[in-house]
């Protein structure tokens, strides 16, 4: 009779071991094999346009992208009373970040820099900013009374020769309770450079 008893608890005690494996552990590939992590985004990216950005020839007066190349900066996110509304949305949003490459291949007493061409700008701390390696030149603030154009760089300065980017980033802030962030949407274009003598050689244009 005890040897039944035995028996019977052996196998009650193995059956419980197989539930349990089935139920709560799961295989030694599910146990071992890592998760696959996604690729770290690499920051800045050239622009795609719905309309490829032309190649411009070097002068002594570039249009940055083209005459006719306008670049949405935000997130899309847009009430219908923001300004310029109907026109931002025409346009594909590329990001919140815009770099517009540019060198000047020789030293010139005189160049003018222009944003001719700016429309939805609703917020005062959207930034822009001139720099030639690492150092700012020129470091201003986008604000909604800057509706048709900006200069830049004013008549009678003096630029190196060198490499040049002039960088144009939305301002951001955090909207609602639940913490987003949220930022402005604007298009710029007909970005203008003029040199009294020195040629203009259009870089990359790079978006984040």
């Amino acid at each position: 009779m005890f040897r039944g008893i035995n028996l019977l608890c052996g196998l009650v005690y193995l059956s419980s071991l197989t539930s349990c494996g089935s139920t709560n552990f799961g295989s030694s590939n599910e146990r071992t094999s890592p998760q696959k992590k996604e690729p770290a985004d690499s920051g800045a990216k050239p622009v795609a346009s719905p309309s490829p950005i032309p190649a411009i020839a070097p002068a002594n007066d570039v249009y940055l992208g083209g005459m006719d190349q306008l670049f949405h900066l935000g997130d899309g996110n847009m009430s219908e009373d923001s300004d310029c509304y109907s026109e931002v949305l025409q346009h594909s949003l590329t990001g919140t970040k815009f770099t517009f490459e540019f060198e000047l291949m020789a030293d010139s007493p005189q160049v003018q820099i222009a944003i001719e061409k700016i429309c939805g700008v609703d917020r005062s701390n959207n930034q822009l900013y001139l720099e030639s390696n690492g150092s700012k030149l020129v470091d201003k603030m986008l604000k909604p009374n800057d509706k048709t154009a900006l200069e830049i760089l004013g008549q009678g300065t003096a630029l190196k020769k060198g490499k040049y980017k002039l960088v144009i980033q939305s301002a951001s802030m955090v909207a609602g309770f639940e913490g987003v962030v949220d930022f402005d949407d604007f298009i710029v274009g007909q970005i203008h450079i003029k040199s009294q003598n020195a040629q203009i050689v259009q870089g990359q244009i790079l978006s984040e």
